[in-house]
């Protein structure tokens, strides 16, 4: 869904911006979807990948080339949770459902910056 509102979004629209709107929403609702529920971190919650992946194609060029590797290198982080990531998931509450999937994505986000300068 994220990689959608990227794709089609005005290209004036911050996506840094949006992801941190995303972020605050949804720090807020999977905390209370999390208490509600009664599990940690639920699969039904994907607000995290949103803003995860909003975070990842903030300032990326819009080709299908990029839009696949962001996918898959956001994926390939958020399954496998190298360098902190994990540790993340300690946090309390919607915090720690959301802000590992936001260093995930600053990750990537980072990587293809400097990719793309090479």
């Amino acid at each position: 869904m994220a990689l959608l509102v990227w794709w089609l979004a005005p290209r004036e629209l911050p996506l840094i911006g949006a992801a941190a709107v995303v972020s605050v929403l949804g720090i807020w609702a999977a905390g209370r979807e999390e208490a509600r529920l009664g599990v940690t971190d639920p699969r039904v919650i994907v607000v995290d990948e949103v803003a995860g992946m909003l975070l990842a194609c903030a300032g990326q060029p819009r080709t299908l080339p990029w839009v696949f590797a962001l996918f898959v290198g956001f994926r390939v982080l958020d399954v496998w949770k190298p360098l902190g990531i994990r540790s993340l998931q300690a946090l309390p509450g919607g915090l720690g459902i959301v802000v590992d999937d936001l260093l995930a994505g600053a990750y990537v986000s980072l990587a293809a910056h400097v990719r793309h300068l090479l």
